[in-house]
């Protein structure tokens, strides 16, 4: 009877219990800390233990794992506070460099707090990179970057930029191959990696590349700390093969969950009334707009303020459009914050009433907002977007502090994440129970198992992993340079084989067939940090200032969302009146295709991958394998100038992987693949149908069919073994 009432209804409610972090005692702070901590601060326990670990001489690797909102970031930051040493500390979103920049530097921000000077900071990404290379004719990305070295003990930027380094991705002719990559030891004493619980298996192959680089290289003076609330759990035995030692900051005993414990402990999070819904972010406010949503703000006014984060950009625009006119109509505004939202727009919407984003601004950004709505596809992000509330006890407008009266979140779940919760599964009882009120710690345990396990595709690190550490090798083999590294050189090989647990002189052998093959286009893809869309288009998009803004995006997802004009290259860039820096950023994409876009589709499109005949003349060997694909063609409909589009892909080359026979949905269900996993159903000449990943995840697919093909139903399919 119970189990019947819980699958029909629709919504649960549940109670969290506010957190409080242990201070440390500050009779046992390090003398050198305790000298230098400003007037009245006091530091949670963690960020000793941290400060501790960076500073002493038994650990290479620090990991904190403290809760989300307990200043994993200042603990990062103590070395360099207190001793001076030099910082690289590196983000996974250009959104939170900009966020960690400002709190870091501003008049009142950490670095004045502890008299030190603000320009210690500074920052640095691609678009940067552009623009000082405009100011500065001919000025060189390497030297540019050098200069970002030299000017600021606390240098935030990206992994990928880290990554380009000591992959020697920046040479100079008349330099000698590691004139960079060997500078990052020398300028630095301390690596910071933000939220890399978000790094998949193919992130975590390359930074540990870099690291063990840089180990060898300074004999273990550099300090690595990772961040994050909810670590990898294959983290440390990797690093415990590679040779590096390494420390968790646990957080048994640092927290304290409901009644104020009193003396000796802060406040991090408050109580938040949760509701669970089996529902989408659009139904659920097109149901709820005028007896949830609105009201929340209008009964609080002004002491309310809220987001809405969706996994969706064309969702979030629609949302958008859908919520502007009762919320002007309320006196309140809603603003988006999207991949396609430029940067002066981002900015705007965190002082709106109602933000409505993407992932964008799912990770590390400190929101100051008492309401929220998230869409959640996985455990990761169900706990990422709400630690992203009940942070603050209000927020601050036109100089004004509001406070917050109370904490809601509305989660927006799968069916079945929803009976899993609160039904139970295969004859196990229910996760939780509505109206219970529990601990954070719980409520994370059980949201993990709710949703399925995430796919790990540890056959990567030997599959594709193994081009990186094979080409720092290499690099550090050419004879301008060999001598230089002669010992360490052997000594690295041998790490990086116990590490990835494999031997590189066949990662060599292996790269040498396919550049031979003139597939090389492969080990491009895998010797990049995160990959990306092999089809990016330039799109100008209409800015809330009235003004057009140039963006790029992926060319598939604009299809299949957008309503769309096709430009050439010469109206594009006359309409998007972009400076010589923005446009240099677009043609290092070297787009595919030009667009204005004017609106968003009710619903998404159908888009059909159309393949030419020499790949439909593939046998078995190269199929369900990454290859090189060429000719491809798009299908949709109405589109006038579709045939325009397609004579611009044609000659493409990109990396790709086919599974004749079988619809990209029954490839995600007996893979298991992630819910956004990219798959696109094709057709090649012969009318044979079927699904093609492109790019990192054809890798990513290559690795998992290697011990576990796909029955296609084709005649010269593979079996499965």
């Amino acid at each position: 009877m119970c189990y019947a009432r819980a699958r029909r209804r629709r919504v649960m409610q549940i109670e969290t219990l506010p957190v409080y972090s242990k201070l440390a005692d500050e009779s046992q702070l390090p003398t050198k800390l305790a000298e230098r901590l400003p007037q009245g601060y006091q530091l949670s326990q963690h960020q000793v233990a941290t400060y501790e670990a960076l500073c002493g001489d038994d650990v290479d690797v620090v990991i904190n794992t403290a809760m989300t909102g307990d200043g994993k970031s200042l603990a990062g930051l103590l070395p360099l506070l207190v001793h001076q040493r030099e910082t690289f500390a590196l983000y996974p979103t250009n959104e939170l460099i900009h966020d960690q920049f400002a709190s870091a530097s501003k008049a009142n921000g950490v670095l004045a707090q502890w008299q030190r000077p603000p320009r210690w900071a500074g920052r640095v990404d691609a678009a940067l990179l552009d623009v000082q290379a405009e100011e500065r004719t001919y000025a060189r990305r390497g030297d540019l970057l050098q200069e970002r070295f030299s000017e600021h003990k606390l240098l935030l930027s990206n992994p990928d930029i880290f990554h380009a380094i000591l992959q020697f991705c920046y040479q100079h002719p008349g330099r000698a191959r590691d004139w960079l990559a060997s500078r990052v030891g020398t300028m630095f004493q301390q690596l910071t990696f933000d939220e890399f619980h978000i790094f998949e298996v193919p992130q975590v192959a390359a930074l540990l590349t870099g690291l063990l680089f840089l180990h060898e290289q300074t004999s273990g003076r550099v300090k690595t700390l990772f961040l994050s609330a909810t670590p990898r759990v294959d983290l440390v035995p990797l690093l415990e093969r590679a040779g590096l030692r390494s420390r968790v900051v646990a957080s048994a005993g640092t927290y304290s969950h409901g009644a104020d414990p009193g003396q000796g402990w802060r406040q991090i999070l408050h109580g938040t009334t949760l509701h669970v819904v089996k529902q989408r972010a659009e139904e659920w406010v097109d149901q709820h707009v005028d007896t949830i949503l609105l009201p929340f703000f209008q009964q609080r006014r002004p002491h309310a303020k809220g987001a809405m984060i969706v996994g969706s950009v064309a969702a979030a625009q629609r949302l958008y459009q859908r919520l502007k006119a009762p919320f002007a109509a309320a006196g309140l505004k809603v603003l988006p914050n999207t991949g396609l939202t430029d940067r002066q727009d981002r900015r705007d919407a965190y002082e709106a009433d109602l933000l409505i984003g993407t992932s964008t601004v799912d990770v590390g950004v400190d929101f100051q907002i008492n309401f929220l709505v998230f869409e959640a596809s996985s455990a990761g992000n169900f706990l990422q977007r709400l630690g992203r509330l009940g942070r603050h006890k209000g927020y601050v407008r036109d100089g004004k502090f509001y406070a917050f009266e109370d904490f809601h979140a509305y989660a927006l779940t799968p069916d079945f994440v929803y009976e899993r919760l609160f039904s139970g599964h295969d004859g196990e009882p229910a996760l939780l129970q509505a109206g219970a009120t529990v601990p954070r710690e719980e409520l994370q345990q059980c949201v993990e198992q709710a949703f399925p396990a995430p796919t790990t595709f540890p056959n990567y690190m030997k599959c594709w992993g193994r081009c990186l550490p094979a080409n720092v090798i290499a690099q550090l083999t050419h004879p301008a340079i060999r001598d230089s590294y002669a010992g360490m050189r052997e000594r690295l090989q041998e790490r990086y084989e116990a590490a990835f647990d494999l031997k590189l002189g066949k990662a060599w052998g292996f790269g040498k067939r396919l550049r031979d093959e003139g597939r090389a286009l492969l080990i491009d893809e895998a010797q990049a940090f995160r990959g990306g869309s092999p089809f990016p288009a330039a799109v100008l998009t209409r800015n809330e200032r009235g003004g057009l803004s140039l963006q790029s995006y992926d060319l598939f997802w604009l299809l299949m969302n957008g309503e769309l004009d096709l430009l050439s290259e010469q109206e594009c860039r006359a309409k998007a009146k972009a400076t010589n820096a923005e446009w240099l950023g677009i043609e290092r994409l070297k787009p595919c295709a030009y667009f204005a876009l004017r609106g968003y589709r009710s619903e998404r499109s159908d888009l059909l991958i159309r393949l030419p005949p020499d790949v439909a003349a593939w046998d078995a060997a190269r199929q369900q394998n990454a290859q090189v694909l060429q000719g491809l063609k798009v299908d949709l409909a109405g589109c006038p100038w579709l045939n325009e589009l397609n004579r611009r892909l044609v000659g493409r080359k990109v990396v790709g992987l086919i599974m004749p026979g079988l619809h990209p949905i029954e490839v995600a269900r007996r893979l298991r693949l992630p819910l956004l996993f990219p798959i696109y159903r094709y057709e090649d000449s012969n009318g044979v149908t079927g699904s093609v990943a492109f790019a990192r995840q054809a890798l990513l697919l290559d690795t998992m069919l290697r011990w576990r093909s796909l029955k296609t139903g084709q005649p010269d399919g593979p079996i499965i073994c």
